[in-house]
């Protein structure tokens, strides 16, 4: 199983390969380490293989040689993750496509409740109720209520408020 989507893997490499120059700057060290990955995942694999199917005793599941899984399996997994951990912390955080949408998308790894976009988005849409209001008031004539009148006991009429 592990051999299919192995190869599944490198297909998508080699074609994501031939768009590399679309790649962001900051996502292009993603797949660089992607790649740098491929023969190591390729050395963990056949360790895997050997260790079921071979008869060696080098490769064996009950009595392995120690310096055969030290080489092709624990050093391969450590160098692997250690290269994604370095390349993950250095990748710049996403800001999306504020060009495109006139709203700034939020970080990876934020909930909406504190990330940018959501705060953006809910700023647009109380502006865009409050124009939707003036409009309905406008064509209706009123200009609202704006200071203190007989209701609040100042004793004379509010002159401000005007309905057509």
């Amino acid at each position: 199983m592990f051999v299919f989507i192995y190869v599944g893997l490198f297909l998508l490499t080699m074609i994501t390969a031939r768009d590399f120059n679309k790649i962001p700057g900051g996502e292009r060290r993603m797949f660089v380490a992607i790649v740098l990955s491929l023969p190591f995942l390729a050395v963990r694999i056949l360790y895997s293989i050997l260790s079921q199917f071979s008869n060696s005793k080098t490769f064996s599941m009950m009595n392995p040689q120690i310096w055969a899984r030290i080489l092709m399996a624990v050093i391969e997994e450590f160098v692997v993750v250690i290269m994604f951990t370095i390349v993950g912390l250095t990748v710049p955080k996403f800001s999306g496509d504020v060009a495109r949408t006139g709203i700034q998308q939020a970080s990876r790894g934020s909930s909406p409740d504190s990330g940018t976009a959501f705060q953006t988005y809910r700023a647009q849409q109380g502006q865009q109720a409050y124009q939707g209001q003036q409009a309905y008031e406008g064509r209706q004539g009123y200009q609202g209520y704006q200071g203190a009148g007989p209701e609040l006991g100042s004793g004379r009429p509010d002159t401000r408020a005007v309905i057509y």
